[in-house]
C-alpha cells in the first residue's frame, strides 16, 4: 500500500510506445493511503512525464505552424499577380541601379561636396549668432525701458485727449456743412439778383453780377476743399496733443468768425441788393440852399 504523500509518473521508453509506471515514495511517517468514498480501492493520479510534455508541445507548435503556412499559402494565391508585379518592379529597379552605377557614384560624390560646403556655412552661422548675441547684450536696457515708457505716455496722452480730438473733428464737420449751406444761400440770392440785374443797364450791373458769381464759386470751392481736407486733418490731429489741439481750436474759432461775417454780408445783400451793386445812398435827398 502506498502513502498519502506518494506520487506516480508514467514514463515512455523511447519512441516505440513502451510505457513504464514509476512510483515515487513519500514521507515515512505519512499516513497510509486509503480509498476515498465511492472508490473501490486507493487511487494515485499519475503525473505527466517530461517526454510527454515535450511531445505535446511539439504537437502544438506543429499545429500552429501548419495554420500559419496554410494562411500564407492562401494569401499568396489571392495576391499572386500583385506579388509578381512587385518582384518585376524590384528587378527593373535593380537593373536601373546597375546601369546607372556611375551616376550614383557622382550623386554620392555631390552629396559629399554639399556636406563640405555646408560645414563652413554652419561655422559662419554660429559666428553670426554670437555677434547678434553680443549686439543684443550691448543694448542699454534702460534706454529700451525709457522708449517703452515714452510710447506708453504718448498713447496715454492721446487717449486722454480723445474727447478734444472728437470735438475738433465735429467742429470742422459743422463748419463744412455751414459753408455748403451758405453757398446754397448765395446761389438763391444770385437767382433773385439776376432778375434785378437784368433790368440794370450799363457796365456797373454786369460787373456786379460777375463779382457776386465769382464770390459764390469761391465759397463753393472753399467748402469742397475743407470737406476733402477733413479726413487729412483728422489724421493729423491724432498725431499730436497739447499745443497742437490749441492751434486747431484757434483755427476753428477763426473759421467761425469768417462764417459769421459771411452770413452778415449775405443778409445785408438780401435786404438791399441794389445798395450792394450800386453803392450806398442816403435815405433822404439832401439839398444845400443858398445862405
Amino acid at each position: 500500500e502506498g502513502v498519502t504523500t506518494g506520487r506516480a509518473r508514467i514514463e515512455a521508453q523511447g519512441l516505440a510506445g513502451v510505457v513504464a509506471l514509476q512510483l515515487i515514495g513519500g514521507a515515512p511517517d505519512a499516513p497510509v493511503l486509503t480509498a476515498k468514498p465511492g472508490e473501490p480501492m486507493p487511487t494515485i493520479i499519475a503525473e505527466r512525464s517530461e517526454l510527454q510534455d515535450i511531445i505535446e508541445t511539439v504537437r502544438n507548435v506543429a499545429q500552429k505552424a501548419d495554420g500559419m503556412l496554410t494562411s500564407l499559402d492562401g494569401l499568396i494565391k489571392q495576391n499572386r499577380e500583385p506579388i509578381n508585379n512587385t518582384v518585376r518592379n524590384v528587378e527593373k529597379f535593380s537593373e536601373a541601379l546597375g546601369k546607372n552605377s556611375d551616376g550614383l557614384d557622382k550623386l554620392m560624390a555631390g552629396f559629399g561636396n554639399i556636406a563640405d560646403t555646408i560645414q563652413p556655412l554652419s561655422q559662419k552661422l554660429q559666428s553670426l549668432s554670437e555677434e547678434l548675441t553680443e549686439v543684443v547684450k550691448s543694448v542699454d536696457r534702460q534706454k529700451v525701458a525709457n522708449i517703452v515708457d515714452n510710447v506708453d505716455k504718448f498713447t496715454g496722452a492721446l487717449g486722454g485727449s480723445s474727447q478734444e480730438v472728437s470735438k475738433a473733428v465735429k467742429d470742422i464737420a459743422s463748419i463744412t456743412d455751414k459753408l455748403n449751406h451758405a453757398a446754397d444761400q448765395v446761389e438763391g440770392v444770385l437767382k433773385g439778383a439776376q432778375a434785378f440785374l437784368n433790368t440794370a443797364s450799363g457796365p456797373d450791373g454786369r460787373s456786379a453780377l460777375t463779382e457776386v458769381s465769382d464770390a459764390a464759386k469761391s465759397i463753393r470751392v472753399l467748402a469742397d476743399n475743407l470737406d476733402k481736407r477733413t479726413a487729412e486733418i483728422t489724421l493729423g490731429i491724432n498725431r499730436f496733443t497739447g499745443s497742437g489741439l490749441r492751434n486747431v481750436d484757434s483755427t476753428v474759432s477763426e473759421a467761425k468768425r469768417v462764417l459769421t461775417e459771411l452770413n452778415r454780408t449775405l443778409r445785408t445783400f438780401e435786404r438791399n441788393p441794389q445798395q450792394f451793386i450800386f453803392g450806398g445812398k442816403p435815405p433822404l435827398p439832401q439839398y444845400n440852399g443858398s445862405r
